[in-house]
């Protein structure tokens, strides 16, 4: 194991966040730092410039002035810009220790966002003309008063013609059989009827 002078050795995370298209600095992008556990040290905010800096952390346990185990952290992107999409990448921070006179130890971090694609919208069809015929129904509607009495109508009418010729034809049979005769100035039709018998030479 590397023997130290200095265990007071920190470490420190620096981020910068951009477009990926463009190399704009991204403002507000959040991020959290966390132990190997998953507990939240700090919660790192962009500024203008697209920068961001963490607080001092330790590098490595020592026993006895000598270095004796790394320890490792997490940074993870947790809130990004409208129109971005989010990296959740879990990023690995380990701080390499160099030598006794570098108090600080700094990671960096250069990432970026990238804008979504936007699927291009197809240009919608024409809508295709319909060649079926119409048919035009001829039951009654609901409310239409004329389709319902037609057939009534009708009916009527072809009541009152049977009627008609059935005593049309009762007048007439009425005038062949029962005969009259005049009495004074009247005619008088005879209670009886007879069938008249043609006349023919008899042999």
């Amino acid at each position: 194991k590397v023997a130290m002078k200095d265990d007071t050795a920190k470490g420190k995370v620096i981020l910068n966040k951009t477009d990926k298209s463009s190399g704009e600095p991204l403002k507000g992008v959040e991020f959290e730092l966390r132990d190997s556990k998953g507990k939240v040290l700090e919660t790192l905010k962009t500024d203008a410039a697209g920068h961001a800096e963490s607080k001092l952390y330790e590098i490595a346990t020592f026993k006895n002035g000598k270095y004796d185990t790394a320890i490792k952290y997490y940074l993870v992107e947790t809130k990004t810009l409208d129109g971005y999409t989010l990296d959740q990448t879990q990023h690995e921070v380990t701080f390499a220790y160099a030598d006794d006179s570098t108090p600080v130890v700094e990671v960096t971090f250069n990432l970026t966002n990238e804008k979504p694609e936007v699927p291009e919208t197809p240009n919608t069809p024409d809508t295709p003309q319909s060649h079926e015929e119409i048919k035009v129904s001829n039951a009654p509607k609901t409310g239409d008063s004329t389709n319902i009495w037609l057939p009534i109508l009708l009916l009527v009418i072809s009541t009152g013609g049977m009627a008609g010729l059935y005593f049309s034809r009762k007048r007439k049979a009425n005038k062949e059989t029962k005969p009259m005769v005049m009495i004074g100035s009247f005619y008088v039709r005879l209670p009886f009827s007879y069938k008249k018998q043609q006349k023919g030479t008899e042999n």
